[in-house]
């Protein structure tokens, strides 16, 4: 079991829509980012979705088609 402390998959488009979507549950909160906060880190996301890929590449290489 392997677990990351972010999404690695997020997209501009589905933090768009998160945003949309879930603008209710957005409140003040020592843990909750509110929007300013979540769309700082966008300039990140071609890094952690080019680190998922290669994470899920490595994976399949290493464990690939076993029987």
């Amino acid at each position: 079991v392997i677990g990351f402390q972010f999404h690695m998959e997020s997209t501009e488009e589905s933090i768009f829509s998160l945003i949309d979507h879930c603008a209710a549950e957005m409140v003040d909160g020592i843990y909750i980012q509110n929007e300013k906060q979540i769309c700082s880190g966008m300039n990140f996301l071609k890094t952690a979705n080019r680190l998922m890929e290669d994470f899920l590449d490595r994976m399949e290489a290493y464990y690939g088609e076993q029987e």
